[in-house]
């Protein structure tokens, strides 16, 4: 539980061997003062705004995603080969049972994992309906967002799978919501994508305003 359904874990120094250098979270245990704890953590993270921290007792965030074990779990597993850059060769097989084109309200035609239809359908007409078409930069969402893309995470990630190799992200109008920038989309839009089960990266550590990451029913 507190992994959040981690496939595997292992200490640090067996981390090293692997290739992964930079520790991205800490737990911290048998604190006797959490008052004085939470005003240390503030202290720390006042000049550094990518600091953030959580507590065990907090609600759980609506903007939480499906963890690598569940989406296995759900989707299935596919095998994949390093290719130039960021990007990966992923199994064919598993491409074509899952990965498809579609066409969408106000966005047109972009490739999805079936899994996605429905709930993206829902969500983008609804948006239509609210008034908020014009909210989505259409050229911006299909040239350089879209959903389907066969690559690794960019950034700091140590070369995990992006979600968007599973066909289940979308990134809406990325232009002006890039990845790690104070993010500028309708909040209206955010809350139907919400409710149409997808989580918002503009709330992350280190937030992706673009980026709504599909997770079903999990919520």
């Amino acid at each position: 539980g507190r992994v959040a359904s981690t496939e595997i874990l292992f200490s640090i120094a067996d981390a090293s061997t692997f290739g992964f250098s930079r520790p991205s979270s800490l737990w911290i245990a048998g604190v006797d003062d959490y008052v004085a704890l939470e005003a240390r953590l503030a202290e720390i993270a006042s000049p550094r705004t990518w600091v953030r921290w959580a507590r065990s007792w907090d609600e759980p965030s609506v903007d939480n995603v499906l963890s690598t074990l569940r989406l296995k779990t759900i989707l299935g597993e596919f095998e994949y080969r390093f290719a130039a850059g960021d990007n990966i060769d992923m199994e064919p097989a598993w491409v074509g049972q899952n990965i498809a084109k579609q066409t969408f309200p106000i966005i047109g035609e972009i490739w999805c994992n079936r899994a996605v239809f429905d709930d993206l359908t829902a969500a983008l007409a609804e948006v239509e309906a609210a008034g908020l078409a014009g909210v989505i930069d259409v050229g911006d969402t299909r040239r350089y967002g879209g959903c389907w893309g066969p690559r690794r995470i960019r950034g700091t990630s140590g070369g995990a799978v992006s979600r968007h190799a599973w066909g289940l992200a979308v990134d809406i109008n990325p232009s002006t919501n890039r990845w790690g920038t104070p993010p500028t989309l309708d909040h209206r839009v955010v809350e139907i994508f919400r409710a149409n089960g997808f989580a918002w990266g503009g709330t992350w550590t280190r937030p992706d305003g673009m980026h709504f990451e599909w997770i079903g029913a999990a919520t």
